[in-house]
């Protein structure tokens, strides 16, 4: 996911130019040039044609290209329809159906140290995880908190921190789980661990 994805076919047009003694056609000349190409997509309600935009391009080519795939993609049929002036019955392509792998990591975090008495917040755990080759967000993944290793280390829906100044000296854990919102059970699990020093 997040990457591009292309389908394409090969096709070829004949005019037919001579025949045999029983009238069935025997010579043909090429005429490729004369073919027209549409793209179309079903999403889950039937085919429509596909135009060239942001996340389409070159859909009346024999090669779709599709920029920036995403997972709520998955499952997509996609198909070509092929015409030529000289043959009044287009022809539609097999459907072709995208499958989209995602990926998920989560990367262990060190924050700290923070002084005792001042505390502070964090950057969000989430920057420097990796979802299919991105940064994950609060919307594209659902963050999932373990326990809090002392009150006064506040879990943010945000994906940040918040330690409070009366937060003990110590090394403290936290775990956490991220999972493709798209994809629930899709998901990877790490920690979180801060230092809080000593005021004096």
């Amino acid at each position: 996911a997040g990457g591009n994805a292309t389908f394409t076919t090969t096709a070829s047009g004949d005019i037919i130019t001579g025949y045999d003694a029983s009238g069935v056609p025997n010579a043909f000349t090429a005429d490729d040039g004369n073919l027209t190409y549409q793209w179309q997509v079903d999403s889950g309600s039937g085919f429509v044609n596909i135009s060239n935009g942001v996340l389409y391009s070159n859909t009346t080519t024999a090669a779709l290209t599709i920029n920036g795939v995403s997972s709520g993609m998955n499952g997509y049929d996609y198909q070509l329809v092929i015409s030529h002036p000289n043959n009044s019955c287009p022809i539609i392509t097999n459907a072709a159906e995208l499958i989209v792998n995602n990926s998920i990591t989560a990367t262990i975090d060190i924050f700290g140290p923070y002084t005792e008495g001042a505390g502070g917040t964090t950057t969000s755990v989430l920057a420097n995880d990796d979802l299919s080759g991105s940064t994950p967000t609060t919307s594209s993944v659902n963050l999932n908190w373990g326990t809090s290793p002392n009150s006064g280390i506040t879990l943010n829906a945000d994906g940040t921190i918040s330690v409070g100044a009366t937060v003990p000296p110590g090394v403290y854990t936290v775990p956490y789980e991220i999972c493709i919102t798209a994809e629930p059970t899709t998901c990877s699990s790490t920690s979180v661990q801060i230092t809080v020093n000593d005021a004096g």
